[in-house]
């Protein structure tokens, strides 16, 4: 199917074509491969997921790196937002300002370590 992107690369979900670069390269900055070489010494996540994704395959490839970090014992927070569509930042919605506030107290906790 033109288009399509293989399962394990979240990094394929981010755009409709496919990542560029050597194999090994892509490999080597493919966010399931850091997960499985860090696995609980990753530093802290923090995993916003719209519900209502309207980008192909970004909800599963998101999903899969949610249930990667935790079958890895990463540190990770996730929010999710259903019915809330990809881009919502921008969104003036209470769940959403109420994510912005988590993300802004989970910046301000994690990057106040030495």
């Amino acid at each position: 199917m033109p288009g399509s992107f293989p399962p394990t690369r979240l990094a394929s979900a981010w755009s409709r074509s496919p990542p560029e670069g050597p194999p090994a390269q892509l490999e080597e900055f493919s966010p399931l491969v850091q997960m499985e070489r860090a696995g609980p010494a990753m530093p802290p996540l923090f995993v916003a997921r719209a519900g209502n994704d309207q980008v192909p395959t970004l909800r599963d490839a998101l999903d899969r790196f949610a249930a990667s970090a935790l079958a890895h014992d990463a540190p990770m927070e996730l929010v999710n937002l259903p019915g809330i569509e990809h881009g919502f930042e921008i969104d003036d919605h209470p769940r959403v300002r109420e994510t912005l506030r988590s993300l802004l107290r989970f910046l301000a906790e994690h990057l106040e370590r030495p």
